[in-house]
């Protein structure tokens, strides 16, 4: 307490005793403190004080909002493969999200969906939510929308959008045969 007085006692003995109470999650508790001042003559006073712990902050992502690349190899004529996608890896590390009460990467719960452009080559969109932090090794043409959610122990979220865009960088083919 900040203010203690007893009209004969100008020192009077002060202790306290805390009673946690866990909340959703170990980074929110509350805790009754109860205060006892006690005079020379061992009359008492108690005052119960509540202090609430509660982790409001949601994970934080530096990943970069744009990542580039471009298709990764030329027309194969046996048998015939066109290459319409590029290799990028995109996966998530504990350099790319964290958070303040997080003592660990694997303590946040990852997921993400994924909006490929359109035509798509193959590729399919993820509407529902994909728990984990690898995306794909490889991306269509186009821009491709990737959502992250990173949800922490004590139910805060943060969401973060990034955009992977490959180029289409190989020529076309004039085949011999005519």
């Amino acid at each position: 307490p900040t203010a203690v007085t007893d009209a004969c006692d100008s020192n009077p003995t002060v202790t306290f005793t805390d009673a946690f109470t866990a909340g959703i999650c170990d980074n929110s508790f509350t805790i009754a403190r109860t205060w006892k001042v006690t005079d020379a003559s061992n009359n008492f006073s108690v005052k119960v004080q509540t202090i609430t712990v509660q982790d409001t902050k949601a994970p934080v992502f530096t990943l970069p909002t744009v990542f580039n690349g471009a298709t990764d190899g030329a027309f194969n004529p046996n048998p015939p493969f066109y290459y319409c996608d590029g290799p990028l890896t995109l996966e998530l590390s504990d350099a790319d999200v964290s958070d303040a009460c997080a003592t660990d990467f694997t303590d946040l719960i990852i997921s993400f969906t994924v909006d490929y452009p359109t035509p798509s080559y193959g590729y399919f969109d993820v509407t529902a939510p994909v728990f984990g932090n690898l995306v794909g090794n490889y991306f269509p043409i186009g821009t491709t929308v990737v959502t992250f959610k990173a949800e922490d122990l004590c139910g805060n979220v943060s969401t973060h959008t990034v955009q992977v865009i490959i180029k289409d960088t190989q020529a076309p083919v004039i085949e011999s045969s005519y």
